[in-house]
C-alpha cells in the first residue's frame, strides 16, 4: 500500500512539473511579444525557448485557410476547426493532448508557423507591425 501511495505521489510531482514547464513556455513567448511590440515600429527581435518535455507539434496560427502545413492529418483537421470556433493562436501537442492558448499583440507570419515532430527546442524571430508582433519559426 505504502509502495502505490508512493509512485502515485511522484506520478502527480512529474505531471505538475510538466503544467509548470509548459506554463513557463507560455509565458517566455508573451514576454517576447511583449517586449517586440513595446519596441518601435519593424523593431526585430529573437527568442530561444525549450519546449515542454515530450512536445510534438507548436503551431502558431491566425486567419489561416490552409492548415496542410500540419502533416498530422487529425491534428491538421482538429486545429483546423478549432481555428474557426476559438481565438487560439498558439497550439501546443503534448503526448497527444492538444491544447490551445490565446496570445495578445501575436499573429503568425504567412497565416501559419509550426514546428513538429519531437521538439525540444524552438527559435523565434519577432518583428513589430505597428498593431501587433509577428512570429516566425526559425
Amino acid at each position: 500500500m505504502i509502495l502505490l501511495l508512493g509512485i502515485q505521489a511522484i506520478s502527480n510531482i512529474k505531471n505538475l512539473g510538466g503544467q509548470v514547464e509548459l506554463t513557463n513556455f507560455k509565458t517566455s513567448i508573451i514576454n517576447g511579444v511583449e517586449k517586440n511590440y513595446n519596441f518601435g515600429l519593424h523593431s526585430l527581435t529573437g527568442a530561444d525557448l525549450l519546449a515542454p518535455p515530450n512536445t510534438d507539434l507548436i503551431c502558431f496560427v491566425s486567419d489561416a485557410d490552409n492548415f496542410n502545413i500540419i502533416q498530422n492529418p487529425k491534428l491538421r483537421t482538429t486545429i483546423s476547426s478549432l481555428s474557426k470556433l476559438e481565438d487560439y493562436n498558439l497550439y501546443i501537442d503534448i503526448n497527444g493532448d492538444l491544447k490551445g492558448f490565446t496570445i495578445e499583440h501575436m499573429k503568425a507570419k504567412n497565416n501559419i508557423q509550426c514546428k513538429q515532430g519531437s521538439v525540444e527546442n524552438i527559435k523565434l524571430a519577432f518583428e513589430n507591425k505597428g498593431l501587433y508582433s509577428e512570429i516566425e519559426i526559425k
